[in-house]
């Protein structure tokens, strides 16, 4: 369904496989494997948010993180394909004006990257401030 023509439309797909789908259908074992890597990354996150001493933009941007893995990890591990298998729900298709498209991503790719570009941000910012 078209949203906002040329550029952005919502297209269901299902990804069996890596970020971007870049390797295709991991089959049922390495499905475990990447969900149980991201139930590890939030518990990182989270005893490094707990222990570090972070101010709140930075907790928030490892917050917006962790919940981008734990809706990743969950469709990985629980999310039914049509099929069979387990895949991540995709649905956020943007296509480029000169033709071909973005590969298409969700909610929780949004988080990570918001996450990981507040941090950006956020250490730039300091840096600056800081003298040499």
């Amino acid at each position: 369904m078209t949203v906002l023509e040329p550029w952005l439309e919502w297209s269901l797909s299902y990804n069996r496989g890596t970020a971007f789908s870049v390797i295709g259908d991991l089959g049922e074992p390495v499905r475990w494997v990447l969900g149980g890597l991201a139930l590890l990354t939030v518990v990182a996150l989270l005893l490094f948010v707990a222990r570090a001493k972070l101010g709140r933009m930075e907790a928030f941007a490892f917050g917006l993180i962790a919940a981008g893995a734990i809706g990743n990890g969950y469709d990985r591990s629980f999310r039914l394909a049509p099929g069979g298998g387990t895949g991540v729900i995709d649905f956020i298709k943007v296509s480029y004006p000169w033709g071909g498209s973005w590969p298409t991503f969700n909610v929780a790719d949004i988080w990570v990257f918001m996450g990981g570009a507040l941090l950006l941000l956020l250490y730039l910012a300091r840096r600056r401030t800081q003298p040499q």
